[in-house]
């Protein structure tokens, strides 16, 4: 992913190529982005993924064109978070937990829609089963996210 050439974007731009991907994952019923929460989702929706934006490190990379907002002179290294949420009636849960983090995964690392925004994206960690009760079954995984804008356009 990421084959490193000049590519221009903004955090939402970004974010919105990252939540229209894991939608095509099959079997998900819904992708949430920024603040809401699971609270929000039926529970026909499930398996459910939410998206948090965390800390962007921001660098400048050229000489900043106030006049000029095609230029790219600002380079973020975004950490996202993917946190994923798995419901079963019969408490089975940790197959398809698995499966849904390695799906996500695979759907990021191999977008087209996300590598024609991002300079590379790649994840950092993961947690299984954070907060488990009955019947559910819940990972996070983080992402480092690199890409480039113009600071007119962050």
């Amino acid at each position: 992913m990421g084959n490193g050439s000049k590519k221009m974007s903004s955090k939402k731009t970004v974010l919105d190529a990252i939540e229209t991907s894991l939608k095509t994952i099959s079997g998900v019923g819904d992708v949430i982005q920024y603040t809401e929460g699971y609270t929000q989702i039926e529970p026909s929706d499930f398996p459910a993924l939410l998206i948090t934006d965390e800390v962007a490190e921001r660098e400048r990379i050229a000489f900043s064109h106030s006049t000029n907002a095609n230029v790219i002179d600002m380079q973020a290294l975004l950490n996202l978070t993917i946190r994923g949420r798995i419901f079963s009636i019969t408490n089975e849960t940790a197959t398809p937990s698995d499966n849904l983090l390695g799906l996500v995964e695979k759907t990021l690392s191999t977008s087209t829609a996300v590598d024609a925004l991002v300079k590379d994206i790649y994840p950092l960690t993961d947690v299984t089963d954070e907060g488990i009760q009955d019947n559910f079954s819940s990972f996070s995984q983080t992402y480092a996210v690199l890409f480039e804008y113009n600071h007119a356009n962050p």
